[in-house]
């Protein structure tokens, strides 16, 4: 304190807290603006047909069936896809290397659509083979064919479904 009475440190100090105040309004206003929520998602499931893989005659197989179902299972726990209903198919009896009439799976909303085929063969072995395709773009995406023994049929069938969540 000074002989007239003026204090020059009070001054000083309320100005450095007042500075201080607004530094640190300034830096947690910058923190705020930097920070980012993922904690929810935002994911639309694709919609995909599977339709029942063909056996020897033509016909879906039981064991085409059981690859199917499980494929479409796993896809459908990822929570990126969702089956569409085979009661809703316009076109069945599709073959793994039958090019799909497109317009047809478009109607029913389809994204993406798996074909295949699930054959036992003379010796036993069975060979089970997959299409993908891409119903808008209307061309094949990923394609496989697996021989193995009958009783591997649930690793080929997960074999497929990474290959379609690739």
């Amino acid at each position: 304190m000074f002989k007239n009475g003026y204090d020059f440190v009070r001054p000083l100090k309320l100005m450095a807290a007042g500075m201080m105040f607004l530094l640190v309004l300034s830096v947690s206003a910058t923190h705020a603006a930097l920070r980012i929520d993922i904690t929810q998602g935002n994911i639309d499931p694709l919609y995909i047909a599977l339709v029942p893989f063909q056996g020897n005659q033509g016909t879906p197989s039981a064991v085409g069936e059981d690859v199917a179902r499980l494929v479409q299972e796993n896809l459908e726990r990822s929570g990126l896809f969702r089956g569409i209903d085979r009661k809703s198919f316009i076109q069945t009896g599709l073959k793994a290397n039958t090019l799909p009439r497109f317009g047809d799976w478009r109607i029913i909303n389809a994204q993406a659509l798996v074909t295949g085929e699930a054959k036992i063969q003379p010796d036993g072995s069975l060979i089970v083979s997959f299409r993908l395709w891409d119903v808008f773009a209307q061309e094949r995406m990923a394609g496989w064919q697996y021989s193995t023994t009958q009783d591997n049929w649930r690793d080929v069938a997960h074999l497929i479904s990474d290959a379609i969540y690739e």
